[in-house]
């Protein structure tokens, strides 16, 4: 098994779902929320497979995901190939998101 990580800034995390749904597929959602910290985290299985773990950390106090704004988020895949991760990091930079790794 390989663990792949791709950290971000985005404005939307819901935009950021629905593209890595359109990308892989989804079939499994799964969510956590931990209010102490504010700390969201999905966890996404695809239809080849692919895990993605999602841990989301926004500047806001609210839980109301519709006004999340530049949030740190981190990618978390298991055994993603490389074609697949270039293609992901490219449009994940497309969408305007700022990527850190």
């Amino acid at each position: 098994m390989n663990n792949k990580y791709i950290e971000l800034y985005g404005e939307n995390f819901l935009t950021l779902k629905e593209l890595l749904i359109n990308l892989f597929g989804k079939i499994i959602n799964i969510e956590y929320f931990t209010y102490d910290t504010g700390l969201e985290t999905f966890f996404l299985k695809f239809k080849d497979e692919t895990i993605c773990e999602v841990n989301l950390l926004s500047n806001i106090s609210t839980i109301d995901k519709s006004s999340i704004n530049q949030n740190y988020i981190c990618l978390s895949f298991l055994d993603l190939d490389r074609e697949t991760e270039d293609r992901l990091k490219k449009e994940l930079v497309n969408g305007g998101y700022t990527l850190l790794t």
